[in-house]
């Protein structure tokens, strides 16, 4: 292997995930981190995934196959070109099986949850001038608990059950990711964490650099055939409606938020 991809294996860990059967059920960007390194990223996990256990959002594509190598010399925009057109073909295909290989930086971990209540007191606040979900506090102190590996205040919530939180998590987004943790029906449900202390934050604001390179292969409804990959097209987002008046019932932006899960 070439100096930066004997580089790449020493600064995160690598693995190879293998599928027998398709759609693959995960999305994928083409990444750009603020020092300027690209990455074919995964950006959403379909729970409906077969190997959803196995991977987790901020995953980096490294190879398809024993053939195709992302990292060599360089990922770029023709890269992930390439690593799409390759995807969708061995779905179309039902080329099985088909061996990705990912690499996954300490800084991001999972766990899972196996019930309610999970445990945690989440609080939104600004953390390196953007808002975001941290760990305020552990209820559940024993080892065998799965908030046993968390770090109050160093840990951040970054993604549910596959789905990550937007960059920038306003009150209102706060609010619904509550109500989502409140009423969810996915156990065991799968929270996604980035340690603050454990690498820079290009891992969480991680940009697409165009909107095209976005593909989702999702599972299709069961009346369609299962070989049939299937891709997601980009909608025109919605209009903003103006924003209400301030009430005195409004709750004040600058306030810390936080909620019991």
């Amino acid at each position: 292997p070439s100096r930066k991809r004997a580089a790449l294996d020493l600064s995160r860990r690598t693995f190879d995930v293998s599928f027998s059967t398709f759609p693959l059920g995960f999305k994928l960007v083409l990444a750009q981190y603020r020092h300027g390194r690209m990455a074919i990223q995964l950006n959403e996990v379909s729970p409906a995934c077969s190997r959803f256990n196995d991977l987790q959002v901020l995953d980096e594509l490294v190879a398809i196959d024993a053939n195709s190598d992302f990292a060599e010399p360089e990922v770029t925009p023709g890269s992930f070109e390439l690593a799409t057109q390759l995807l969708s073909t061995a779905v179309r295909n039902h080329k099985a099986p088909l061996t990705l290989k990912l690499a996954r930086k300490a800084a991001v971990f999972s766990i899972d949850f196996p019930r309610k209540p999970l445990g945690l007191l989440l609080r939104l606040t600004t953390v390196d001038a953007r808002k975001a979900v941290i760990v305020k506090e552990l209820q559940d102190d024993h080892p065998a608990s799965p908030t046993s590996s968390l770090q109050v205040g160093d840990d951040q919530l970054i993604a549910v059950h596959g789905k990550l939180l937007p960059r920038q998590c306003d009150s209102a987004e706060f609010e619904r990711l509550m109500l989502q943790l409140k009423e969810t029906t996915h156990w065991p449900l799968r929270l996604t964490f980035w340690r603050r202390s454990l690498g820079h934050d290009d891992h969480v604001l991680g940009a697409t650099p165009n909107d095209d390179h976005k593909k989702l292969l999702n599972p299709p409804p069961s009346d369609e055939p299962r070989s049939a990959p299937r891709t997601v097209p980009e909608q025109p987002p919605a209009p903003t409606p103006p924003a209400p008046p301030p009430t005195s019932a409004s709750p004040r932006t600058n306030s810390p938020r936080l909620a019991r899960t």
